[in-house]
């Protein structure tokens, strides 16, 4: 099982991509201060061993150029709490800010934030109707 992407909000001044790398068909492209939510639940990449298991296994946030912004999973050998780097520096992972308890099967919104040239993610509980 999984954490469920349902919502990803892009609060930053430019389009950005969203991508999975398990499932080709999630792709999103965001303009500036939008948001898209799901259809069906987006399943969050299980990744217990980035050695091992993160060029398949993850969400990506991209620059319109395609340049990564953040990566995001979560791990299923520590009870689904999800962890997220700068681009795809894996090695440098940390827990994601926000809602993050152990569990799986939660619907979740990332957000997505810029301030001058730093970005912030963060994550947050959503109630899905879908």
């Amino acid at each position: 099982m999984s954490k469920y992407l349902v919502a990803l909000y892009n609060d930053t001044d430019e389009t950005i991509h969203f991508i999975n790398t398990e499932d080709s068909g999630n792709k999103q492209t965001l303009s500036a201060q939008s948001m898209f939510t799901t259809q069906v639940h987006f399943n969050i990449p299980d990744n217990s061993d980035s050695s091992k298991y993160f060029n398949q296994h993850h969400m990506e946030l991209q620059k319109q150029d395609g340049t990564p912004i953040f990566s995001f999973w979560d791990n299923d050998d520590a009870e689904y709490v999800m962890y997220y780097c700068d681009g795809t520096d894996w090695e440098n992972a940390n827990a994601m800010p926000g809602y993050n308890p152990a569990g799986n099967e939660t619907d979740i919104g990332i957000v997505l934030t810029k301030s001058g040239n730093t970005y912030e993610l963060y994550s947050c509980k959503v109630k899905a109707q879908v």
